[in-house]
């Protein structure tokens, strides 16, 4: 199998939690709109309310794909604060 070389960067820079929220869903409708399906994953820091609205919101608007919850590491609460999430999402299953 080989491992393709992944990159992190700043998509957008967006203010408020409503148009966070809304840019996000924006760029997985985009990537959604392939046709493949998709594993998604909602990443909380210590809000696993909201982390679970976020998943069951997501769940009932794309309903063929799968939806995961984590709350995510150490590492990146550290530098992103309690009250932050985020969102993961790749073609699924992946083809090797």
């Amino acid at each position: 199998m080989q491992l393709q070389q992944a990159q992190i960067d700043v998509l957008d820079k967006v203010r408020s939690r409503s148009r966070v929220w809304q840019r996000v869903l924006d760029e997985l409708s985009r990537a959604i709109s392939s046709g493949k399906r998709f594993r998604i994953c909602v990443m909380h820091v210590d809000i696993p309310k909201e982390g679970e609205e976020l998943m069951e919101e997501l769940k009932s608007r794309f309903p063929k794909h799968e939806v995961r919850l984590f709350e995510a590491g150490a590492v990146i609460a550290t530098h992103v604060g309690t009250g932050a999430f985020g969102l993961a999402f790749h073609p699924w299953p992946i083809n090797t």
